[in-house]
């Protein structure tokens, strides 16, 4: 955030250090009642021409410009077909918990719409995914046979996208995972994101007859150094599906 924004609100409210108490010296239960109440208060001065000035003017509100039968029958289309290559299907909540996308990875907070009592709008489906099949697998005793998730997802983004059609604050993608046991020399790891290409790679060229498909891995580290597992998955593809 804008340090001489909240240079100002600190000296406007005089409360010196006021993000600081507020992330850190609060609990999250005494936070979320004090948004509730702050936004409790803020509705109590809203208009029904308040809402409609909101509502024309808030990019994050707006309907995406698609074809609504259409397009739930194209997402019915790719979870079909996820479902019939072993990934099993499935209805996430429109929120996940607080920190989903920036904990795990390099996505500032900023991005994602945070909402009140711990939790976000959904920006990454695959994170809760990935949440949701740890905790499968915990509870059933972590289990030897892998564990394959899909979802189609309404996601949120908060970063600016272009004014031009087709581009939309929010927008549905589908999100495939898999979680299971570490077998060594990043086997799972090969195997499983050889499976994920299979099932893209057949899916665009043989039901959407989009060909050819060319698949680009790129290691994310972002101070150049090298990356063992984005390594041996590329030995690995090579090799298998040259």
């Amino acid at each position: 955030m804008n340090e001489d924004f909240l240079r100002r609100l600190e000296s406007d409210s005089g409360v010196p250090g006021l993000a600081t108490i507020l992330a850190e010296r609060l609990s999250g239960a005494d936070l979320n009642s004090l948004l509730l109440e702050v936004f409790r208060r803020k509705t109590e001065q809203l208009s029904a021409p308040d809402l409609l000035r909101q509502y024309r003017q808030n990019r994050f509100v707006q309907p995406a410009t698609v074809d609504a039968v259409g397009f739930s029958e194209f997402c019915l289309h790719w979870m079909k077909a996820a479902r019939d290559a072993g990934f099993q299907p499935l209805q996430l909540s429109p929120v996940s918990p607080l920190g989903s996308c920036s904990v795990f990875g390099a996505v500032h907070q900023n991005k994602v719409m945070s909402a009140l009592r711990g939790a976000e709008l959904v920006a990454d489906a695959t994170n809760v995914l990935a949440l949701e099949s740890a905790m499968q697998r915990r509870d059933k005793g972590f289990p030897p046979e892998a564990t394959h998730f899909s979802v189609v997802h309404r996601h949120v983004r908060a970063q600016e996208v272009p004014k031009v059609p087709g581009f939309s604050a929010h927008f549905s993608i589908l999100g495939l995972s898999s979680a299971g046991r570490d077998t060594g020399s990043f086997t799972f790891e090969k195997e499983n994101l050889r499976r994920h290409i299979a099932f893209y790679k057949t899916f665009f060229e043989e039901k959407l007859d989009l060909a050819p498909v060319k698949i680009r891995l790129k290691s994310l580290n972002e101070d150049g150094s090298e990356n063992r597992l984005v390594q041996a998955v590329v030995s690995f593809l090579q090799e298998n599906e040259p």
